[in-house]
């Protein structure tokens, strides 16, 4: 993991900034910013870093990452059960549950913008 410096006044699942080739970027704590509890730190934990393409340039820091998948390629697909705005879909492979997320849809939700804490 690259390091990430906290910055004072912001919320929990804003981990930061970190320097990524020369650009900052935010590092959002993917897994509190979805279920609003804390989330500790351990080994397993990567950043993915989000095209330039985005409005907002960031990382997400995941606890665990088991790869990525071409979606296009996989027959079967449900509704997301999670109750979120930002996963579109829910995908059942070998008995594992993978979640697509809609990163155009996280990025413009006011909730994701408003990093600071209120005073």
């Amino acid at each position: 993991m690259p390091a990430v410096t906290r910055v004072p006044g912001t919320l929990d699942w804003f981990v930061g900034l970190s320097n990524y080739r020369g650009k900052l970027l935010s590092v959002i704590d993917l897994d509190s910013l979805i279920t609003a509890k804390k989330h500790a730190s351990n080994t397993t934990e990567r950043l993915i870093i989000l095209s330039d393409h985005f409005l907002v340039p960031c990382a997400l820091r995941v606890s665990q990452l088991c790869g990525l998948l071409d979606v296009n390629s996989i027959p079967i697909k449900a509704p997301s059960k999670i109750n979120h705005s930002w996963f579109d879909a829910e995908y059942s492979i070998d008995n594992k549950q993978w979640y697509e997320l809609n990163l155009m849809r996280m990025q413009s939700d006011p909730i994701f913008l408003k990093a600071y804490a209120d005073e």
